[in-house]
């Protein structure tokens, strides 16, 4: 369920931290919140469901560390670093395409695990890789890697 590009950004160098970090304390949340998310939905005419997912994010995001600002159309998730540090962005969306529920074999608002395989609407695009940045940026806060270092500079100091 890790995407292929955070697998490999992760393993190698000082993200092997990070990687373990992912792998021992966040996965087993990777479930519980994809079915949380994945629940509501979040289809253009929903108003109900965007504004439930607004809030469900603003109660995660905290839960993991980050701070939240909903911007109504949009929630900003932010892993505050070092003043000065450059800023992570990601980028992921969670409305849906409408569904034809009677054309599914599985309920389409609702995570289902088949295999290690998720099956519902959005599990690929996009909340399954919302619910992995969150996990990913949580398992960079907790694991206490310094991935950016802020230049100190002394000006008019003698060395």
């Amino acid at each position: 369920m890790i995407s292929a590009v955070l697998a490999l950004t992760l393993v190698a160098g000082p993200g092997e931290t990070v990687w373990s970090e992912l792998q021992t304390r966040w996965r087993p949340r990777m479930e519980p919140l994809l079915s949380e998310v994945m629940a509501f939905p979040t289809v253009s005419t929903d108003k109900e469901a965007l504004v439930a997912q607004r809030r469900w994010l603003a109660r995660v995001g905290p839960e993991l560390g980050f701070v939240v600002r909903d911007r109504d159309t949009m929630t900003e998730v932010d892993l505050p670093g070092p003043d000065g540090a450059p800023v992570l962005g990601l980028v992921v969306h969670g409305d849906l395409q409408p569904v034809n529920a009677s054309e599914w074999t599985v309920p389409p608002f609702a995570a289902t695990f088949k295999d290690g395989v998720v099956w519902g609407r959005g599990a690929a695009d996009d909340k399954g890789p919302l619910v992995q940045a969150l996990l990913a940026m949580a398992a960079l806060k907790s694991s206490a890697l310094r991935i950016w270092r802020p230049t100190r500079r002394r000006i008019g100091c003698p060395t």
